[in-house]
């Protein structure tokens, strides 16, 4: 008889899930806080028509350092599996949400990653059926 044993990394719900893969955001947020002049990161899943969700990262940097978005997806591209990018892109922010127990907040991130998201259609008409 063999026994079998599940190792659960993250919680389900925090997984992103990127066409054939389930990313896990702890991940992708390890690889960029070892990156100098990163001072805090969070991943989360971005809405794609074509891959349903995608990575994306949202970085402070740390005072008077410089830090590309290039480097950022260049580096989670070496690290990770060729599957594995950072297709929703880079975002900088000044500082990071915070919940009142010092957390970062990842619902206003995912609240701002939705607001840009719809900034598309802004200036088209609803199409009535």
């Amino acid at each position: 008889m063999t026994t079998v044993v599940l190792f659960f990394y993250t919680r389900i719900k925090n997984t992103i899930r990127c066409d054939l893969f389930d990313l896990i955001p702890e991940i992708i947020e390890n690889i960029i806080q070892g990156l100098p002049g990163v001072a805090e990161v969070s991943a989360i899943a971005k809405l794609s028509f074509e891959y349903g969700e995608i990575p994306m990262a949202f970085v402070t940097k740390e005072p008077g350092m410089k830090v590309s978005k290039e480097k950022i997806i260049e580096a989670v591209e070496k690290k990770l599996s060729n599957g594995v990018k950072l297709l929703g892109g880079v975002c900088f922010l000044d500082k990071m949400p915070l919940t009142p127990s010092r957390k970062i907040a990842k619902k206003e991130l995912c609240t701002h990653r939705k607001n840009k998201f719809f900034e598309r259609f802004k200036g088209i008409e609803k199409i009535k059926f």
